[in-house]
């Protein structure tokens, strides 16, 4: 028993150093946001169906929900790289139920001492889902965006990007708050926008 105590001792300082250099090597952010407004690059048959309309066509179209983001900066060497866990729930064009996860390795750009604003982006693979419009809009044009996919029980459609992409505009702000809006280039169908606020830990 002595020895094992002796041992710890001598090793506990080697354990703490390596905790703290973990722990200095990892720096969290979360962030809450809410979806904004999608752009639609295509032409709808039906724009009156798009209750949140901001233009009569319907390209521009009110979506609300929340977004939660986590990034975690793993990398001490690389201070500028993080990872991003992100998921979000949201009205659709059509004020149906919809929804994403998205997890993506990303980087700061024009990060500086002093300045207040800088650029994050990445890509990684992303997760879209909503309610059926096939069932909800018997009869209606496939748009580009979700296709034919559907679950077996077609009530919802999905897609899957392996690389989807999300560019972050950072306007950093007192007490490590930032505001984070973000544009989700989801073209050729969609560009989808994000605004929000996040903080370090």
């Amino acid at each position: 028993m002595p020895k094992k105590i002796l041992l710890f001792c001598l090793l506990f300082p080697f354990l703490l150093h390596a905790q703290q250099d973990t722990t200095a090597a990892r720096t969290f952010k979360i962030g809450l946001q809410t979806m904004t407004f999608v752009v639609h690059t295509f032409k709808t048959g039906n724009p009156q169906r798009y209750d949140l309309r901001l233009d009569p066509g319907g390209f521009v179209v009110f979506i609300p929900g929340p977004v939660v983001n986590g990034d975690w900066y793993f990398w001490r060497k690389k201070p500028k790289m993080h990872l991003r866990f992100s998921a979000g729930w949201y009205k659709d064009s059509g004020f149906n139920n919809a929804g994403f996860v998205h997890a993506a390795l990303r980087r700061d750009f024009w990060k500086k001492q002093g300045k207040k604003f800088y650029v994050t982006a990445g890509l990684g693979p992303a997760f879209f889902v909503r309610e059926n419009w096939n069932r909800i809009y018997p009869g209606r044009v496939l748009d580009p965006f979700y296709g034919d996919r559907t679950t077996k029980n077609e009530k919802y459609q999905y897609r899957f990007f392996p690389l989807g992409g999300e560019v972050d505009f950072i306007w950093q702000l007192k007490n490590d708050w930032e505001i984070d809006v973000s544009v989700i280039p989801g073209a050729p169908a969609a560009v989808i926008f994000k605004a929000g606020v996040r903080r370090g830990f």
